[in-house]
């Protein structure tokens, strides 16, 4: 197995921190360098414009800049969550931009039938249009991981390393987050069941889909049972919930799955 560089995207109001416990266990046993990205208005990466957005296809063209002032000769491309379905679309419309996709708990994102659009699209215009948001604050940084592990399910050791790196302390000594919070505001369009198995059934990279049997994969599994098979695409089911990465012993088995299937490159 080659030495190869994965780029790993996080999730949605996560942080390169979601990938604390992987990285580690990537570098060790699959030689692999991890580049574990903030993507735009998440951790202590800068916001967009006044006029941007945050839909999963915005992030695309700044994913290849990257790779390309980094000078990354097609990168393993990792990702989480809203991360993977970040992966997946550049995978499938640039498959010469990376050698292999892998994805934890995401892949596909929750379709909107196609007469839902006018509604979509008026949503995201009136949340874009308010006024600015303030965001919550916390009196101490437990006060904060007591309040993503509630939004998220997660457990407080499984948070803590996301929300440290979330968190910016203002000038009254209390906390709030450093993610913009038009993060948390509807997509102007989102894809439909046909555009999401067109994405699927486009993908020509060798593809490792890990689903969580607590998290995603239920519905994941549900979403993909009418699409025909892709024979790029490995697909398992894991148990944990949705961030079962987070967690010592599914992230042991986790890079096991990696292991075996970075051998095959």
């Amino acid at each position: 197995m080659n030495h190869a560089t994965v780029l790993a995207l996080h999730g949605w109001l996560d942080n390169a921190n979601s990938f604390d416990v992987l990285a580690p266990l990537l570098v060790s046993q699959c030689d692999v360098d991890v580049i574990a990205l903030d993507m735009a208005g998440h951790g202590k990466s800068q916001h967009r414009h006044i006029q941007g957005a945050y839909n999963i296809w915005d992030d695309l063209l700044e994913l290849n800049a990257l790779i390309d002032a980094l000078g990354l000769d097609q990168p393993i491309l990792l990702g989480h969550s809203r991360g993977a379905m970040v992966a997946t679309l550049l995978a499938a419309s640039l498959p010469e931009i990376t050698c292999q996709l892998i994805v934890l708990d995401g892949m596909l994102a929750m379709p909107v039938p196609s007469e839902e659009a006018p509604k979509q699209l008026a949503k995201h215009l009136r949340q874009h249009s308010r006024s600015t948001h303030v965001m919550p604050h916390y009196a101490t940084v437990d006060e904060a991981i007591s309040a993503r592990c509630k939004a998220a399910g997660m457990e407080p050791q499984q948070a803590r390393g996301i929300v440290e790196r979330g968190l910016i302390e203002v000038s009254d000594g209390r906390f709030e987050w450093r993610s913009d919070a038009r993060v948390t505001r509807a997509s102007a369009m989102k894809l439909n069941e046909v555009q999401n198995a067109a994405f699927y059934q486009t993908l020509s990279v060798p593809t490792l889909v890990l689903l969580a049997q607590e998290g995603f994969g239920p519905w994941m599994a549900s979403a993909l049972a009418e699409t025909p098979g892709n024979q790029c695409v490995q697909m398992e089911s894991l148990a944990g919930g949705h961030h079962f990465h987070l967690d010592p012993v599914h992230a042991g088995v986790i890079v096991n799955r990696i292991h075996a299937f970075l051998k095959m490159r």
